[in-house]
């Protein structure tokens, strides 16, 4: 079987990430009957047929479980993107220096923060090096690290959803650059 590109994988997740959040979507606005997901489940595996159900008769909880499957799908994206940053680039820096170095401390503290506890993702900020304002001039994105330590995460830290969002797609166009670079050194 051929190696998926480091890429491939970390888009694969992202685009997992985006399901999750158009799912969100439907469960808030109530495009989706949650009459659906009060009924059992039933799935076939090898060894026979088992059901599963969420708790039933409380719409509450079918949208905690949404927000957990964002959160955790989420949780999931960073960990494929501080991977894809490690294969295509070597080790984490230790310096943030310029913007991929700043990209690269800020995707390894959101994929701590969240891939820890998906449920209440909390800042674990115990390097002193990442214990201080990160930016990332390309796309005027920051995230002040000095006092979040042991904080629960917001969006606020983040710039909210606009700043999640051009983070993110800065970060596959990373990936996606130095692939096809290194792709093109490999053709030379």
């Amino acid at each position: 079987m051929k190696k998926r590109s480091a890429y491939w994988k970390a888009k694969n997740i992202f685009d997992c990430w985006m399901l999750s959040l158009f799912f969100k979507g439907l469960i808030e606005h109530k495009t989706i009957p949650l009459e659906l997901f009060m009924k059992p489940m039933k799935v076939k595996f090898d060894d026979g047929l088992t059901t599963f159900k969420i708790q039933a008769g409380n719409v509450n909880v079918i949208t905690g479980t949404s927000e957990n499957l964002y959160r955790s799908t989420l949780g999931t994206c960073f960990i494929a993107f501080d991977e894809a940053l490690l294969d295509l680039f070597g080790k984490r820096p230790a310096r943030d220096n310029n913007d991929l170095n700043s990209l690269r401390m800020i995707i390894y503290m959101m994929r701590c923060s969240i891939a820890h506890d998906p449920a209440e993702p909390k800042w674990e900020i115990r390097h002193p090096k990442y214990k201080k304002l990160i930016k990332i001039n390309e796309i005027n994105f920051k995230i002040d690290f000095t006092d979040l330590d042991g904080k629960i995460v917001i969006f606020e830290h983040h710039d909210g959803s606009s700043g999640l969002s051009k983070l993110m797609d800065y970060c596959l166009k990373t990936i996606k650059a130095k692939e096809e670079g290194n792709n093109r050194e490999e053709n030379a």
